[in-house]
């Protein structure tokens, strides 16, 4: 029987405090939500009347964390790839999440 002490420590990351391993967890959290999101706006363009994700509900999980979610799934599911207008926020959230991750990781 696994206890809450013997599973905690499977949830977190090795060599980052408690408060690092809650920041990786959201954005690990967001990134898998925002690719979900893109096939599903993928799929919604692709058969016609479904209600469709407006880039910037992409724009705003990217700046919060789903940043690789949103840049993964427009990669798999070919979604946005082309539109150039849509990835200076998501490339601004990107080097934001990166340097959030240097200070946490070295600071």
């Amino acid at each position: 029987m696994l206890t809450t002490t013997a599973v905690i420590p499977l949830l977190l990351f090795k060599g980052y405090s408690l408060f690092d391993n809650v920041v990786l967890f959201w954005v690990l959290i967001l990134g898998i939500f925002a690719f979900v999101l893109m096939g599903y706006d993928k799929l919604a363009a692709k058969v016609g009347p479904k209600r469709r994700v407006r880039e910037r509900n992409f724009w705003l999980l990217s700046a919060l964390g789903g940043f690789a979610g949103v840049g993964l799934g427009a990669v798999v599911f070919h979604h946005k790839v082309a539109k150039a207008s849509f990835w200076p926020p998501v490339i601004a959230s990107i080097i934001v999440w990166l340097i959030i991750f240097y200070f946490l990781k070295f600071y």
